[in-house]
């Protein structure tokens, strides 16, 4: 049963991390259009990049969360610091010599 859960809980931390990518990507291509369109040094110019970084903060302590136990957790952790469920799977083999 415990590796069920841990299992769903890998699940939905892998679509978090997904989510996270697809925003930035998302922000990204908004950027270009208001480089080009919207004149610089413009207050809307800076308010809509200020709310940008806003709401990509915003988000992110949002959808950074262990779903487990609701923590934010950062820098793509393997376990979570609170309640210790595995977030990641180690993708990397250890090399013997």
């Amino acid at each position: 049963m415990e590796e069920q859960d841990e299992a769903k809980t890998m699940a939905e931390f892998k679509k978090r991390e997904n989510r996270q990518m697809l925003l930035m990507v998302i922000g990204l291509i908004a950027a270009v259009p208001l480089t080009i369109f919207v004149k610089s040094g413009t207050i809307l110019r800076a308010s809509i990049v200020m709310g940008l970084i806003v709401a990509y903060v915003i988000f992110s302590f949002w959808n950074y969360s262990c779903p487990a136990c609701g923590v934010t957790v950062w820098n793509r952790p393997k376990f979570c610091h609170k309640c210790g469920i595995r977030l990641r799977k180690d993708h990397h083999k250890k090399i013997s010599r």
